[in-house]
């Protein structure tokens, strides 16, 4: 039961992550995927110095200082264009050995936080979601919050980045659920419980009808394949 938890930078969504996880939910993280993918010495951290220059690197280290390459890539469509195309791909496969790993591990629901859900890269999730959740604020709460959250950034830059996104206004129009983080963060906690509510319930649901299926898939071998086999000595005694 795969669940996509998106919304736009500083909305909100790491909040309802972290209130689901604290209630048992397994949660993906792609921005957390996106920052093992950078770590020295990966395939994706190698492309990303080769193509931006070791001037991407923090003084003295072989990590990639993220402020930096920001900073670069917010403010020139094209070369964020060529880092998204080394990323995401290893982003991608990495969520979905996840994915496929928790599936055999029996795992009942996965909630998937992904940023850029409905953007191109991201829009390959959509045909395999449940559930697709939105958190939402107004745009000028999201700029204030990522500027309290990212104090180094402009006015300006803080604008790039949420442009860079599509507009929640869109995005909560392609919404089976919207969280509301236009309030307080109890208020918003309060919604993640009612979500996760929500998710028991479905799931109860979703395992009923699988067990229907099943039993009903059972069910007829047990009836047909006597039949099939009683219409095989049948046609094999009518053709002697």
């Amino acid at each position: 039961y795969l669940v996509g938890l998106t919304g736009g930078i500083a909305s909100g969504k790491s909040t309802v992550a972290d209130q689901l996880r604290r209630m048992g939910v397994l949660v993906i993280d792609a921005d957390s995927v996106a920052k093992s993918a950078l770590e020295p010495r990966q395939p994706a951290w190698a492309q990303v110095v080769r193509e931006f220059g070791p001037g991407v690197l923090l003084p003295d280290s072989d990590e990639i200082d993220r402020d930096r390459l920001g900073a670069i890539v917010f403010a020139d469509a094209g070369k964020r264009a060529k880092l998204n195309a080394i990323v995401h791909p290893t982003v991608y496969r990495e969520i979905a050995y996840q994915l496929i790993y928790h599936f055999f591990m029996l795992e009942q629901v996965v909630v998937l936080e992904l940023p850029l859900l409905f953007e191109k890269s991201g829009a390959g999730m959509l045909p395999w979601l449940t559930e697709v959740v939105v958190v939402y604020c107004r745009p000028e709460q999201q700029l204030k919050r990522l500027m309290k959250r990212n104090p180094q950034l402009t006015v300006e830059q803080a604008k790039q980045r949420i442009a860079a996104q599509l507009p929640l206004d869109s995005k909560v129009t392609k919404a089976t659920v919207v969280i509301d983080n236009q309030h307080s963060e109890a208020h918003s906690r309060d919604q993640a419980v009612r979500l996760y509510k929500r998710l028991l319930a479905s799931r109860a649901q979703w395992i009923s009808r699988s067990l229907f299926t099943a039993g009903v898939a059972v069910l007829a071998a047990v009836v047909g394949l006597p039949f099939y086999l009683w219409s095989a000595r049948l046609s094999r005694s009518t053709a002697l």
